[in-house]
């Protein structure tokens, strides 16, 4: 399996067994219900040759200064799909750091707000801090999964279990547990209608790990950067696997051979050629490569190829590399 990039939002919170001491052992925690909130990372691990720097960031975020909100304003429910919102937090201050983490999110009922069923897991990944400058938004996903499915009713009647539901008319969005006195503000936020929590064997209350509203420039060159993990990727995976299985899973059919050994190999920079979207694209990259034995098309040290991105709809992204554009 690919290593994944620390920093970027790789949770599925739904998992057998204890999560965080929510859940006794033996409860069941149902794909089904949740409809599968996954945020994944196209690329992986840091380039070989980078080096940390102890950049100091700038003072963590204080509550006061983080503005709540979520669209559409109460969200959307249907019997079918459950509920779903985006929560956004503006920067009104001065230029901050966010401590990044799931956004826990608990189901609440009532004038007093009394907490329903189990809240939304967090805390289980450990992320890369996010700067906020003043006006600058952060964005998490929310969701209560729909239990009048028929794949859900199927599985509770195939455990024997019971979801015993209980209504709620709001969620409340609570502070980052490792962080409290600086995190996102704990909020109150109303629900279109009286939506089902479960309470018993199954948790259905998801969200999101907070991340940066990027403008344009910034996706693209966060892209850019991605992809030259990814290919960095590629190639330790060359050397500790072989070729076939390392091209099996980085490269595009047509590319996929099981000829050269390759001792060591290093992504040494990069520079965008063109341009068509998130999931296409083709960067001018410099590599250093050795081997073990013959090299084929390859040189011995430094060399050039265009490699392009691309990535099928909720595919893996695959990469093919041309001496010429």
């Amino acid at each position: 399996m690919k290593t994944q990039l620390k920093g970027v939002a790789v949770h599925t919170h739904l998992q057998h067994g204890v999560s965080k001491g929510h859940l006794p052992p033996n409860k069941f925690v149902v794909a089904a219900v949740t409809g599968a909130l996954l945020a994944t990372s196209l690329f992986t691990a840091p380039l070989a040759s980078a080096t940390v720097k102890n950049a100091t960031l700038p003072p963590t975020c204080r509550p006061a200064q983080l503005r709540p909100s979520m669209s559409p304003p109460r969200g959307t429910y249907s019997a079918v799909a459950g509920f779903k919102a985006t929560l956004w937090f503006q920067n009104t201050g001065a230029t901050c750091t966010l401590i990044v983490d799931n956004v826990p999110i608990q189901g609440v009922s009532g004038p007093s707000n009394t907490p329903v069923g189990v809240g939304s897991v967090s805390g289980a990944v450990q992320y890369t801090p996010i700067v906020l400058a003043n006006g600058d938004r952060a964005y998490a996903s929310v969701s209560i999964g729909s239990i009048s499915t028929e794949a859900f009713k199927k599985l509770v009647r195939e455990h024997g279990s019971s979801c015993d539901p209980k209504y709620a008319d709001g969620i409340e969005v609570e502070s980052n547990p490792a962080v409290r006195d600086d995190s996102w503000p704990s909020h109150y936020f109303a629900l279109p209608e009286q939506v089902p929590i479960c309470t018993k064997d199954y948790f259905n209350v998801a969200s999101g790990v907070i991340q940066k509203l990027l403008t344009p420039a910034q996706a693209r060159q966060v892209a850019y950067e991605q992809a030259a993990n990814e290919l960095q990727d590629y190639l330790n995976y060359w050397h500790l696997v072989g070729p076939s299985t390392a091209s099996k899973l980085f490269l595009v059919p047509s590319q996929r051979d099981g000829t050269v050994k390759l001792a060591s190999g290093k992504v040494l920079s990069y520079h965008p050629y063109s341009w068509k979207s998130q999931s296409d694209f083709t960067l001018l990259m410099s590599l250093d490569l050795h081997f073990d034995g013959w090299h084929g098309a390859w040189n011995v040290g430094k060399n050039d190829r265009f490699v392009t991105f691309t990535r099928a709809s909720h595919g893996q992204p695959l990469m093919a590399l041309h001496t010429g554009p």
